[in-house]
């Protein structure tokens, strides 16, 4: 994976390549990420389209064909290359809607880097690279990863992206895994979502009713949301249980469109956690549909606190 090239950078850095990947990776769903010449590339059809690489002024985050973006923020080399580039040196400098336009360009401007030891160093315009940007730029609106995507419509959800926050790469951890992250340029704080839809649980639970013999038990998958929270707050707090507190039914049916919801104040394990020490935890369950988790994670509750109402609606059931 190429995520393991920045794992043993200092914070700050690993931060910048954390944000950087998990908005390439979103925008252009349908390219192939690789380690090329040492550092993470995106390539399209075999041609190079953006990457990043750790240098001595920083995070370089590098566009193959930048240099004809007219894009100011973009450094362009002097040379016969098409390239430009721009340096970061803290996470909060990332630009995120210069990014998203430089990435769209990088789809429908191409120079054909693939060919170039072929074609003996001439450097030549894609111009099939529109046709391409069609199909590419039209897959996913809103720039949500498309396992996420996936999810939501399996699990009859609606997202609204809260404002002001910058997707973060999911950290892959033994005690919950989840699909989708934001996170505060600014401050420490940051949003995780997992998603657990019940259609093949439920399937499995009908087959297991036709075919049971006297004795045997099984839990339907609408009665499990409650131990299923309970087993997620262990996992992540590192066998500590904290109080839940259960929404009420009239409630978490208006705000939610859910049949149940509960939240919980967790201290965080350090593999879930990370960085992180604190954790609320919001659970919500619609019968027959799927199960939803929502975990809030800072250094401070009242962090928490101050920054979550802009997101509280965001995950909701339709």
């Amino acid at each position: 994976m190429t995520t393991t090239y920045y794992q043993d950078f200092d914070a700050e850095q690993k931060q910048i390549c954390e944000s950087l990947h998990a908005l390439i990776s979103a925008k252009l769903p349908l390219a192939e990420n690789k380690i090329w010449h040492a550092h993470p590339v995106w390539f399209l059809d075999g041609n190079p389209i953006v990457g990043f690489s750790k240098q001595k002024k920083g995070i370089q985050l590098m566009f193959w064909s930048g240099a004809d973006f007219d894009e100011p923020g973009l450094v362009v080399r002097a040379g016969k290359f098409k390239d430009a580039a721009i340096c970061y040196q803290n996470s909060s400098q990332i630009d995120q809607e210069m990014l998203v336009r430089c990435l769209e360009k990088s789809v429908t401007i191409q120079w054909d880097y693939k060919n170039i030891v072929k074609r003996k160093g001439q450097l030549l315009r894609l111009f099939q690279a529109v046709l391409l940007a069609i199909v590419l730029l039209s897959f996913r609106s809103d720039n949500l990863p498309t396992d996420f995507q996936a999810l939501l419509t399996r699990a009859q959800m609606t997202f609204d992206a809260p404002p002001k926050l910058v997707m973060q790469q999911c950290i892959e951890n033994r005690q919950m895994n989840y699909e989708y992250a934001l996170k505060h340029p600014k401050k420490k704080f940051e949003i995780r979502y997992a998603i657990r839809p019940l259609d093949i649980q439920i399937e499995k639970h009908k087959e297991w009713e036709k075919n049971k013999k006297p004795g045997d038990i099984s839990i339907h998958p609408n009665k499990l949301y409650n131990p299923m929270l309970q087993a997620t707050l262990l996992n992540i707090s590192g066998g500590q249980l904290p109080d839940i507190n259960a929404f009420g039914k009239a409630a978490v049916a208006k705000e939610f469109n859910a049949d149940w919801g509960a939240t919980a104040f967790a201290s965080l394990d350090k593999e879930f956690g990370q960085d992180y020490k604190y954790c609320l935890v919001v659970a919500l369950h619609k019968d027959n549909v799927a199960d939803a988790y929502i975990f809030y994670l800072a250094n401070d509750r009242n962090v928490i606190l101050k920054n979550m109402e802009p997101a509280f609606h965001a995950l909701r059931f339709k």
